[in-house]
């Protein structure tokens, strides 16, 4: 009988609602999360800029379209951080760089991807330090 009375007691407490805390999400995204179609982390997005940084210095024309789709592929994964993780301070850092990557290239839609990244980078993050470079 103590025990029915005991497990009585456990299931009345299991059962009582508890007052559920706030989950707030956190500002930085945590290194082994991935985005857009390719699946990129972070590391890879920065390291992505980075590569296509040093291919755009050289110009080989050959490597201009590489370059290009390759940065299409790395702004759809800054946009989809940023709709999971809008108050990261790294998504500022790496919009910039990509749209001077964008710039290096000697093709015209990739200056009007620059400048689309620029406008939005200004326009969601207007007190970060790189939002003041395009000014």
């Amino acid at each position: 009988m103590k025990r029915f009375a005991f497990l009585a007691a456990l299931v009345a407490v299991g059962s009582m609602s508890v007052p559920s805390v706030a989950q707030t999400r956190p500002a930085l995204a945590p290194a082994d999360q991935y985005f857009g179609r390719m699946k990129m982390s972070i590391l890879g997005i920065r390291n992505a800029i980075h590569d296509m940084d040093t291919r755009a210095a050289y110009q080989v024309p050959s490597d201009v379209s590489y370059i290009y789709n390759k940065l299409l592929l790395v702004e759809d994964a800054i946009h989809d951080w940023q709709a999971k993780y809008p108050h990261d301070s790294w998504i500022p850092k790496m919009t910039y760089g990509l749209a001077m990557v964008y710039k290096k290239l000697p093709l015209d839609e990739a200056q009007d991807r620059m400048n689309d990244q620029l406008d939005w980078l200004v326009a969601s993050y207007p007190y970060s330090d790189e939002a003041n470079f395009p000014r």
